[in-house]
């Protein structure tokens, strides 16, 4: 069986290997054939690209006609192009159907103005995922939309569903809902990490990536948790949770076993904390420009990371106890998802509120609840014997042999849904998975289920050996020499018998510093396990075990209150004068407030029917009918602290409305100047 199986794996390397090289050879001689013919356009294309620049000079329309008519005349020669949605209409013709195929990525992230590339294929596929970010209509008129879809879409099929805020791959799943193909193997993150977002996609996720031993980072999950972090003032920035992430990624530039190693820092909400942590970084003496270069810092929401990676990402939740509205749109899901999944073989969370501040259903307590029991199995698995690990007595055996040969050995290796009976690791990422078919249950009937899954491992990367249970009690001395011979052939050498962590969670706290101390909360303490006084002790060894939250008598969700930031005098009374006499009264200023307070104007908008209203929050006032909404009532505590664009799920009456908060602005009343 051994010889045939490694004749197969041969066979197929050899097949996919030739297959490569006859495609690229006959491209090459396609294009070798065509070039000539189309040498001068394509000069002329490069320089037309090249002459057009920013395209804001006087001469842009000209140089776009050039390049259109360039690329017109050299498509011949070039059978891919390959270019952002937004080049395209600038750089190709304008002809229906002019491609054989088209194909369209991150096409949730698209919205309608992508119709006009999608146009030009005879052919589509359109690449996307409806539980990420989909395109985002703050500050378009919902009035003006409707008029546009009436007068230009009133004849199309599903034209009602299309508007601002509907992305391409949400309209391709109404168009063509028959030919639609789900990708459920995942090949970026370890299993601790993406298994949050299994509950976005009905019948989860496959992780199939197992990191190599230069790639692996144990444990793959850390939670910090800042009991005296707070957002500071009206912006969406937690100073507490900025430093940390800083200090952090200092830590993580400066470890040499981490050279190289990229790193993303997301926002939870809003984008200022990304902002602030960017300048942080650039400032400070140990980063800089060099460290983020190196390891190709990057700092942003979940739109910005959206299609990216990075091995190593610290989420920022921003949130502190006077932010507690509840979360759980499916924007939110969305851009939690996004950025659960965006990192490869570590992930942070640094958090400044507890699960017992947070309605189970908010987005944040599912994350903090992830963070303390990622796998069924829990924080930490059951540290066993390596031997007792192995499920039969033929795994044991081999196992035993390959422990006194001085190979190290992992037993039952979790590879996604997928289980390998030995993993054996050696030097520079080197391994080999073993497979040990015991004959009472890998019978011919099990076999194809078992090729199956050899395969899709296989195309993780894995590299197999397989025996039956039958094959070495009749000769073990043959099939352990052929073992030997195989983990030799690899380059796989005795290098002790070192396990894996078990651990998969890291807990940590950071005490408040000596001047804030007396003004943490006792109960902040309590999220840590520890007293106020226990803070000030050293909290940064890691911790299996997830902290205990806060105060575990309050009710959840329940409202917390936040020191109000001052307002402009009078300014309420003055909305309420301006709403019944002259709307026009008052004077806009200049600079934009960066969240929601007391005092300034909110324009917002309910998702449900689009409906637009512009209050003031009073911290005396009730007028309603007046656009003042006294400080007190469920709409202003929802709404305090928020930032634009961000979006809010308002619970009246047992009913839960979703809102965006579209603008903020700070006005003078003129009757009062």
């Amino acid at each position: 069986t051994e010889p045939l199986l490694a004749r197969k794996t041969t066979l197929t390397d050899t097949r996919r290997r030739l297959l490569r090289e006859a495609i690229a050879a006959r491209t090459l001689l396609g294009l070798a054939r065509r070039a000539p013919r189309f040498h001068a356009p394509l000069q002329m294309f490069t320089q037309a690209i090249r002459r057009l620049g920013a395209g804001t000079g006087q001469q842009a329309g000209r140089w776009r006609r050039q390049i259109q008519a360039a690329a017109l005349e050299a498509a011949p020669a070039i059978p891919v192009w390959i270019m952002p949605e937004y080049r395209v209409a600038e750089q190709l013709p304008r002809e229906v159907g002019d491609f054989d195929l088209v194909i369209l990525d991150e096409a949730s992230q698209s919205d309608i103005t992508a119709l006009g590339a999608l146009a030009r294929g005879k052919r589509l596929l359109i690449v996307g995922d409806d539980e990420q970010v989909s395109p985002s209509a703050i500050g378009i008129p919902a009035e003006k939309v409707t008029a546009l879809r009436t007068r230009h879409l009133r004849d199309l099929r599903h034209g009602e569903m299309i508007d601002a805020e509907s992305s391409i791959f949400d309209l391709a799943q109404m168009m063509f809902p028959a030919a639609q193909v789900t990708l459920r193997e995942h090949f970026r993150s370890v299993a601790p990490i993406i298994a949050f977002s299994s509950q976005f996609y009905e019948g989860g996720l496959v992780p199939l990536r197992v990191p190599r031993a230069s790639e692996r980072i144990d444990p793959p999950l850390v939670d910090i948790f800042i009991p005296h972090g707070a957002r500071e003032g009206r912006r969406t920035v937690n100073p507490a949770e900025a430093e940390a992430i800083v200090e952090e990624i200092a830590r993580i530039t400066a470890d040499p076993g981490l050279a190289g190693r990229s790193i993303g820092v997301i926002s939870l909400i809003g984008a200022h904390q990304a902002e602030t942590i960017e300048r942080m970084l650039m400032a400070h003496p140990e980063i800089g420009t060099e460290k983020i270069r190196e390891h190709r810092i990057i700092c942003g929401d979940s739109s910005t990371l959206q299609g990216q990676e990075r091995d190593i990402v610290l989420l920022s939740m921003v949130s502190d106890r006077g932010s507690v509205r509840l979360m759980q749109t499916r924007q939110t899901g969305q851009r939690f998802n996004v950025a659960m999944s965006r990192a490869r073989d570590r992930l942070y969370l640094v958090r400044s509120i507890g699960l017992t501040h947070l309605n189970p259903a908010d987005y944040r307590a599912r994350v903090i609840a992830h963070f303390n029991e990622p796998l069924p199995e829990g924080t930490r698995l059951v540290a066993r014997d390596l031997l007792d690990r192995c499920q039969s007595g033929f795994e044991r055996e081999v196992c035993q042999r390959l422990i006194d040969a001085g190979y190290r050995v992992i037993p039952q290796m979790q590879a996604g849904a997928f289980s390998i009976d030995l993993v054996v690791e050696g030097a520079e990422d080197r391994r080999l998975a073993i497979e040990l078919d015991g004959d009472r249950y890998h019978g011919p009937d099990r076999w194809h289920h078992d090729m199956e899954r050899q395969a899709a491992l296989e195309r993780a990367g894995w590299i197999f050996w397989r025996v039956f249970g039958s094959q070495w009690k009749a000769d073990p001395e043959l099939w352990w020499g052929r073992l030997r011979a195989r983990l030799e052939a690899l380059g796989i050498a005795p290098i002790g018998a070192e396990g894996v962590s078990d651990i998969l969670t890291e807990h940590r706290v950071i005490a408040a510093p000596d001047a804030e101390r007396q003004a943490v909360p006792e109960e902040a303490s309590a999220d840590a396990g520890t007293s106020t006084a226990d803070a000030a002790q050293d909290t940064s060894a890691p911790s299996a075990q997830p902290p205990a939250d806060p105060d575990p008598a309050a009710p959840e969700n329940a409202p917390a209150s936040r020191p109000a930031p001052p307002r402009k005098p009078g300014l309420a009374e003055a909305m309420m004068f301006a709403a019944e006499e002259d709307e026009s009264a008052f004077h806009i200023e200049d600079a934009a407030p960066e969240a929601v307070a007391p005092g300034l104007l909110v324009t917002i908008r309910y998702r449900d029917d689009n409906t637009r209203k512009t209050i003031v929050i009073s911290e005396t006032e009730h007028r309603p009918d007046a656009g003042v909404i006294r400080i007190d009532k469920p709409l202003a505590q929802s709404l305090l602290g928020a930032s634009v664009g961000e979006e809010i799920d308002l619970v009246l009456g047992g009913r839960t409305r979703s809102l965006v908060v579209e603008a903020v602005f700070a006005a003078t009343p003129i009757a009062a100047e």
